[in-house]
């Protein structure tokens, strides 16, 4: 077949149109495409930040509120720890016992600022995480705890003193 130069120019031009519209079909494609992955993105983002926010309210809220599943816990000491007026540390324990002018007195050495074990130096109980001082009996001398230190009711029972630790403060 045997074009002539104008309809050669004419197939070439159609040719260059229809190579320029599957272009344009091919970008056209491919911003739907990138407004799909701009949702997904979207959509991810706002999942990452609802996740953070939640991994943040979950240690807050076991700070905030008390753990009421756990049970109560009992402390025993036996008698041989021979109490007098100074505070004396149960073994494996935070509680310290003495013996009162009411008879036997127990105190629970956690500072209530946010929960490390205070140590008894020097007639005063010490903070070792933020500084909190409490005096001998668990009073508050020196934040950032406002609230004293836990007094514990002791039990005399046979040979040992008996300590319940309630979840209710």
């Amino acid at each position: 077949m045997n074009l002539n130069k104008g309809a050669k120019h004419y197939i070439m031009k159609q040719e260059k149109l229809l190579g320029l519209k599957a272009k344009m079909e091919t970008k056209s494609n491919k911003s739907e495409q990138f407004e799909m992955s701009r949702r997904e993105l979207l959509r991810l983002g706002k999942a990452v930040v609802l996740l953070s926010m939640a991994s943040a309210v979950y240690p807050l809220s076991h700070y905030v509120v008390w753990d009421s599943h756990k049970q109560n816990q009992i402390v025993v000491a036996k008698k041989d720890l021979m109490l007098t007026s100074e505070w004396k540390r149960v073994a494996q324990s935070r509680v310290w016992l003495r013996y009162g002018a009411d008879g036997p007195e127990g105190i629970l050495a956690t500072c209530t600022h946010l929960g490390c074990e205070v140590n008894f130096e020097a007639g005063e109980w010490i903070c070792p995480c933020h500084g909190s001082r409490y005096d001998q009996d668990g009073r508050v001398v020196h934040g950032p705890a406002v609230k004293p230190l836990r007094r514990l009711k002791v039990k005399e029972i046979a040979n040992n003193y008996q300590v319940e630790i309630n979840n209710y403060g």
